[in-house]
């Protein structure tokens, strides 16, 4: 079980670092391009719209999958599997 978490650890730590390298990216002029659809949001939609969901950025998928890693250690850590400030990760993660 612990390979498991071991893979599960390593893709969020892949998935995190390339979310921070798209925002830097997007940071810079040298790639305008490069990262505008995960961004892209049709200023004609809210949140309340039936189509949001339809047409939310996708990168917002990406964030909320690593989340509920994020989630599955912070319940590891109550559960006193691993070492941790609990409030600290349930605060965080909020």
């Amino acid at each position: 079980m612990g390979s498991v978490f071991a893979l599960l650890n390593a893709g969020a730590l892949l998935g995190w670092s390339a979310i921070l390298c798209i925002l830097l990216l997007r940071t810079t002029e040298a790639f305008p391009g490069l990262t505008t659809p995960l961004f892209y949001v049709d200023p004609s939609e809210t949140p309340a719209s039936p189509s949001f969901v339809e047409r939310a950025p996708p990168i917002i998928y990406a964030l909320l999958f690593l989340e509920a890693i994020c989630w599955v250690e912070v319940g590891r850590i109550a559960a006193g599997q691993l070492k941790g400030n609990l409030v600290l990760g349930a605060v965080l993660h909020a």
